[in-house]
């Protein structure tokens, strides 16, 4: 229930927890929606708890925008997937448990119907982590290659070749996350605290009438972003998909931009 996550998601942030991570916000509604009683049993109360990493196996060299030209096979071997291939951009692959991915299991259907979604176990031999390593030095992606690595057959999300359609439900809460305006909220409140810290010609810095026009311009949109993510919310419960699509699109936008600032 997208209602109870969403107050979940807001107990975790009123006592500083971890709340802001894919593991809780797409891949646990993605295990609820499409996974087996026993995947759910196996995996929600550890993704709860926070015991379990999950990295999201998306991306590939040679399909990056264009997903469903991904090439990463996973071929029925007894009762195991042996998985072939290459993944990039994954966040989390180094500290992860598991991975949350597409995988091409009908090498014979079209591109959007032969992907299947598995699970795996990332602590195996065959998976190689590399970090990939941007301008500033710092790390937050990595490319994972894969020679002959199993996961077991039942570990498939969903019906096999129709890892497309998770990956849509996935996506969105991706999408939800990466907008998500409690994150612009929190870098607010940081930005307030610095203004109270930092001195200019001896007073703090959020007495200086710039500067307080400045935090109020940046509050103005914060304040929009979270008008606009209840909107969405609402329209999402009630079932209005398309209703909730734009003000999805702009929250990511608006986010987006406002971190800028």
């Amino acid at each position: 229930n997208l209602l109870y996550q969403y107050i979940f998601v807001e107990e975790m942030e009123y006592f500083g927890m971890p709340y802001g991570n894919l593991t809780y916000t797409s891949i646990a509604p993605s295990i609820v929606a499409f996974g087996s009683e026993e995947q759910k049993a196996a995996y929600l109360p550890g993704i709860y708890r926070g015991e379990y990493c999950f990295a999201i196996g998306y991306s590939e060299p040679n399909a990056g925008t264009d997903l469903a030209s991904l090439r990463t096979k996973a071929e029925l071997d007894g009762d195991e997937w042996v998985i072939n291939g290459q993944k990039i951009w994954t966040s989390n692959a180094e500290e992860a448990d598991y991975m949350f991915g597409l995988f091409r299991t009908e090498p014979e259907a079209s591109k959007h119907a032969g992907i299947s979604y598995l699970l795996l176990p990332m602590k195996q031999p065959g998976i190689d982590v590399r970090p990939l390593r941007q301008l500033t030095g710092s790390v937050e992606f990595y490319e994972v290659f894969f020679d002959d690595v199993r996961t077991p057959v039942e570990n498939i999300v969903g019906k096999r070749g129709e890892g497309w359609q998770v990956s849509r439900a996935t996506l969105k809460h991706e999408r939800n996350l990466i907008g998500d305006p409690r994150m612009l909220s929190d870098q607010f409140d940081r930005l307030l605290e610095l203004a109270r810290e930092a001195q200019v010609e001896g007073r703090p810095a959020i007495q200086d009438p710039g500067v307080r026009r400045r935090l109020a311009e940046i509050e103005g949109h914060v304040r929009s972003c979270e008008t606009a993510n209840l909107r969405m919310l609402s329209a999402t419960i009630r079932g209005e998909e398309m209703q909730a699509m734009l003000p999805m699109m702009m929250i990511k936008l608006f986010s987006t931009d406002t971190t800028q600032m």
